[in-house]
């Protein structure tokens, strides 16, 4: 065979293989950045969760409202009712969700806000309730969403 022919083939080859390589590893790396945007957005969930049940906690101790405060590195929709809580982000065009329900007592007032930072009211009976907040400190507006 010709040296050019052979230099033509490698060539043509080698930037085959490569093209491949960046075809897969873009596949890859796709889904594990949506793989770690779903985690993420666990997270928050539970994260949400921690601070209800520790809220209704610390209200059932002391017998007084308590409120306290979540904030999420970005806006999510957060949807709670009864014992369950939604988060709901937007990641590369796509919605991602996470639901954590809890147990004990805990009672959560229907709500749906669309925020960055949530206030979480308990209190003695076991009743809580979201609200979100947007960035003036307007609270129990709901935002975005709908």
């Amino acid at each position: 065979m010709d040296r050019p022919v052979a230099t033509i083939i490698l060539i043509a080859s080698l930037l085959a293989s490569g093209s491949a390589f960046a075809s897969a590893s873009a596949a890859f790396w796709g889904r594990a950045s949506t793989m770690m945007a779903e985690f993420a957005v666990s997270g928050m969930a539970f994260e949400m969760a921690a601070g209800v049940a520790e809220a209704a906690g610390r209200a059932a101790q002391s017998g007084m409202a308590v409120e306290t405060h979540i904030i999420f590195p970005e806006e999510a929709l957060v949807e709670a009712s009864g014992t369950s809580i939604t988060v709901i982000v937007i990641f590369d065009g796509s919605l991602l969700n996470a639901s954590v329900s809890l147990t004990g007592g805990i009672d959560i007032r229907p709500s749906r806000f669309s925020s960055s930072s949530f206030a979480v009211t308990a209190f003695p009976n076991g009743t809580v309730i979201i609200s979100g907040q947007k960035a003036e400190g307007d609270l129990n507006k709901p935002i975005g969403w709908g």
